[in-house]
């Protein structure tokens, strides 16, 4: 969802953004609905061309719960 915000912020079509991110637009539209699995160079061409923190993208909720905290992963 913060992919999406972000892209529609700053006047973005899906297709712009995967052009300057290197990409294809499947993994943009992937990335706003909360699916796929982005290589880690992707996510971070991403961020940097939304102008957004990559903590946003990983903030399940007003909790603050991450999926970077789940069960799987014991929080340090």
């Amino acid at each position: 969802e913060a992919v999406k915000k972000a892209r529609l912020e700053l006047g973005l079509t899906q297709e712009e953004v995967a052009d300057k991110c290197d990409t294809d637009v499947r993994t943009i539209i992937n990335m706003e609905m909360g699916r796929g699995n982005p290589k880690l160079k992707t996510l971070f061409r991403v961020v940097r061309t939304l102008k957004i923190d990559a903590r946003e993208l990983f903030d399940d909720g007003p909790q603050g719960d991450s999926p970077l905290h789940s069960p799987c992963m014991p929080a340090h």
